[in-house]
């Protein structure tokens, strides 16, 4: 999870973003901008601009397959140990 997510979740701690939620949003709407952007209330060149900043962080491309794979495995591992943590 550290490896896939790392740099994104460093980055919203930083600068008090939201990286990670347009992430996970983006695969809730199967990377289609123009959802993402009503999901989240923000701009489609917002969205744009965050899912190539996430690309630049992560140095992966979102269209790739293998690597949708592996973020959205660790995004899962992310949201077990939410559930985990709010559960105890």
């Amino acid at each position: 999870m550290e490896e896939n997510l790392g740099p994104i979740l460093q980055y919203d701690k930083i600068n008090n973003s939201d990286l990670l939620e347009t992430l996970k949003t983006y695969f809730k709407c199967e990377g289609n901008m123009k959802i993402i952007a009503q999901e989240l209330f923000i701009h489609y060149n917002t969205v744009i601009y965050r899912i190539q900043k996430i690309e630049e962080l992560l140095n992966v491309d979102l269209k790739n397959l293998n690597e949708q794979l592996n973020i959205h495995t660790a995004l899962k591992v992310i949201n077990l140990l939410e559930n985990r943590f709010v559960n105890n």
